[in-house]
C-alpha cells in the first residue's frame, strides 16, 4: 500500500514538473513573438518617418516638386 502512495506521489511530481516546463516554454514562445512584433512595428514606423521626412523636404524644394517621378499627370 505504501508503495502505491510513493508511486502516486512521484507521478504527481513528474506531472507538475512537466506542466511547469510546458508553461515556461509557452511563455518563452509568447515573449519571442511579442519581441518580433515590436521589431516589425518599430521598423515600419521608422520607414514611414523617413518617407514622411523625404516628402516634406521635397515639398519645400521647387526642383524636387517639379521633377518627373513617373507619376506626374501635368
Amino acid at each position: 500500500m505504501t508503495r502505491l502512495y510513493v508511486c502516486l506521489a512521484l507521478g504527481v511530481l513528474v506531472a507538475l514538473a512537466l506542466s511547469g516546463a510546458w508553461h515556461q516554454a509557452k511563455q518563452s514562445g509568447r515573449d519571442a513573438e511579442r519581441a518580433e512584433q515590436a521589431d516589425t512595428i518599430r521598423r515600419k514606423l521608422d520607414d514611414a518617418t523617413m518617407a514622411d521626412d523625404a516628402h516634406t523636404r521635397c515639398l519645400a524644394d521647387p526642383a524636387c516638386r517639379l521633377s518627373n517621378d513617373g507619376y506626374r499627370r501635368d
